[in-house]
């Protein structure tokens, strides 16, 4: 049995709760054998269930890939803390372990493809929605300048393929790039990185996901959890602006 408490204090000893700040896998040990790896998300049955001790969880893998894309509590385990025999954060083996099992399983049940033209549909359906949607009115007033360059791009399993990067050139020669990196990863279907030319620092990723035929895009920060977050027109705004800072 572990308290919230006791598992706060091997995950973050500055914080005496579950739903600590984390940045790495965390590794859940139960009583009878189990392993569950993830991270503990607060969620609206949070505040209730802890009184129960138990815990909202979202396991590393499908479920992390369509709670990031839809926030649906359908995705999130709950975790008795009764149960629990141990912790371990944080946990880098278990995560490595799943994240090429199921590499290993995405390789072996597509129609590579139907697979690839559905990869170089959605990137191009992807810039389709930046340019004439979501950045179109900056394009009027001459503050952007859009640019689709054709790319050849070679993955083992997909072979060959012809896609674009979109190239964005703003004011004060400042360039932003989308640029498709990789049509299959560890948990998503596919990565467009989304950086500023000349700054290291000013990156993110847009990850794909695909659910029951409806695609999905993420803006992922960094490999914390938590700064992965459904992309929309707000938050790509946003995320220019302060690299204009």
């Amino acid at each position: 049995m572990m308290t919230k408490e006791q598992i706060g204090q091997v995950i973050n000893k500055d914080f005496p709760g579950v739903y600590a700040p984390t940045t790495e896998p965390t590794k859940l040990i139960f009583e009878d054998g189990r392993e569950l790896v993830g991270y503990f998300e607060h969620t609206e049955d949070s505040t209730r269930l802890e009184k129960e001790n138990k815990f909202t969880f979202v396991q590393f893998g499908e479920d992390n890939k369509n709670y990031r894309a839809t926030r649906d509590s359908k995705y999130v385990t709950v975790i008795n803390g009764n149960e629990l025999k141990g912790i371990e954060y944080p946990s880098y083996s278990s995560v490595l372990m799943k994240r090429l099992t199921r590499i290993q399983d995405v390789l072996k049940e597509h129609d590579w493809t139907t697979f690839k033209n559905q990869w170089v549909e959605s990137i191009n359906n992807l810039f389709s929605q930046i340019m004439y949607k979501w950045l179109q009115e900056f394009e009027s007033a001459k503050l952007m300048t859009f640019s689709i360059i054709p790319v050849r791009r070679y993955e083992s399993n997909i072979g060959e393929y012809l896609t674009t990067t979109l190239e964005i050139a703003l004011i004060q020669e400042k360039v932003i790039v989308f640029e498709p990196i990789a049509a299959i990863t560890s948990e998503f279907d596919g990565r467009v990185d989304f950086y500023m030319v000349g700054n290291v620092y000013k990156k993110v990723s847009l990850l794909r996901n695909v659910k029951e035929k409806e695609t999905t895009w993420i803006l992922a920060k960094s490999y914390n959890q938590a700064d992965y977050l459904p992309l929309t027109k707000e938050l790509l705004l946003k995320q220019i602006a302060e690299w204009l800072q």
